[in-house]
């Protein structure tokens, strides 16, 4: 890339994504694309407003639910550069979240869902297990508000490909135990 647009702002760039190329070794996204250079992103981090969420506080099989305050934090990427759904985790639930980007404009999060947790859920058509999302508890439908904190510009992880190299030689040489079925 040429050194006059990498001092360039987001905007001007010729990229319809959020990523800043710069010089480095190669990354590898989920999304396909691989980078020749190191990948800078702009990150965002907001706050969900306090909010109550129902706990259940029983000690036995007779719900007792009360009202705990709580927020949550969202970023808007990880540090190897893939996009965030999900707020942080707090009091054992989560929410999945959306960023809503306008041209030329400060993107706008919102909550999209009540409370959820990861559960795990057998398919009846193949018996295997499956992570699902599946809402907290069956009282509490609460959502929160957002409030921006700041951005940084960030740089992805880089990926050793001697590393790499030789992790995959390691996972060849690792034999199965005799009479252990690994799915």
């Amino acid at each position: 890339m040429p050194a006059s647009k990498m001092n360039k702002p987001l905007s001007s760039l010729d990229r319809d994504d959020n990523q800043v190329p710069d010089t480095g070794d190669h990354v590898d996204r989920s999304d396909g694309r691989v980078f020749i250079e190191n990948v800078k992103i702009y990150h965002d981090l907001w706050k969900l407003e306090v909010e109550p969420m129902e706990k259940n506080v029983s000690w036995n099989e007779i719900p007792d639910y009360q009202k705990v305050e709580h927020c949550h934090f969202f970023h808007t990427f990880d540090s190897a550069g893939k996009a965030q759904t999900f707020c942080v985790p707090v009091g054992g639930h989560f929410h999945e979240m959306e960023v809503i980007q306008e041209p030329g404009k400060m993107p706008k999060v919102v909550c999209k869902s009540g409370p959820l947790k990861w559960a795990r859920q057998k398919n009846k058509r193949t018996g295997r297990f499956e992570k699902v999302l599946v809402p907290f508890n069956d009282v509490d439908e609460h959502r929160h508000e957002t409030i921006y904190l700041h951005s940084k510009q960030v740089e992805t992880r880089k990926i050793n490909s001697e590393a790499t190299k030789l992790i995959g030689k390691n996972a060849a040489l690792v034999q199965k135990p005799a009479g252990l079925d690994l799915k």
